[in-house]
């Protein structure tokens, strides 16, 4: 019997922890990873915890959301209404990299996430490309790269980007991007297997993003 799909949409149960603690936390234990998406021979899985006692059952699993305070790097940002140009009849894709604050706390707690990155990826298993997700800053620091791909149907103006009123406002171009701003983002974390090339790689998919 196949493993029946995690679902992250509106209204599901998931939970959510900060990214730079969570494996000192009891849950990473329990770390799975749910299935999101079966596409030919693509497999894609996101960080999940088993909803039973008994992690080996084929039962629904609950998907993890980690969130990370920091600011949108100005470089490489595609955060907009317009986000990459894809055809119509794709599905809308956005990101940006996001870094650190320019504070001793916010460094304090960015110094904790390669550590749970690590982990995770470890825990998944087999060789793993980092690229889509980590880089270095030319500040020499980390970034993490958010990156949004809606639904065919969607447009770059469903991207889940708030207020700190939680109110939508999508920027509708570079200009209004919120840069050198605190921004609170969460976001899963995902593994794409393609079985016929033997690549994995990992993401982040944003969740949400608001000021902070």
């Amino acid at each position: 019997m196949p493993e029946p799909l995690v679902s992250l949409s509106q209204g599901s149960s998931m939970l959510m922890c900060p990214i730079e603690v969570f494996k000192s936390m009891y849950l990473f234990s329990s770390l799975r990873f749910g299935v999101l998406d079966r596409d030919g021979s693509e497999k894609r899985q996101v960080c999940c915890i088993p909803r039973d006692a008994h992690p080996r059952l084929f039962l629904p699993k609950t998907p993890l959301l980690f969130k990370i305070i920091g600011q949108i790097a100005v470089e490489e940002c595609f955060l907009t209404a317009r986000g990459h140009l894809r055809p119509p009849d794709e599905e809308p894709i956005a990101s940006c990299w996001l870094q650190q604050r320019p504070n001793i706390i916010s460094d304090i707690t960015w110094r904790g996430i390669i550590p749970t990155l690590e982990a995770i990826i470890e825990q998944y298993g087999g060789e793993v490309d980092p690229s889509e997700l980590l880089a270095l800053g030319p500040d020499g620091k980390l970034r993490l790269q958010m990156t949004w791909q809606g639904d065919v149907g969607e447009t770059g103006r469903d991207l889940p980007i708030f207020d700190e009123l939680g109110i939508q406002r999508v920027p509708a171009s570079i200009s209004d991007v919120p840069f050198g701003e605190a921004v609170h983002a969460v976001f899963s974390i995902e593994f794409v297997h393609d079985r016929t090339a033997g690549a994995r790689t990992v993401f982040a998919s944003l969740f949400a993003m608001h000021k902070a």
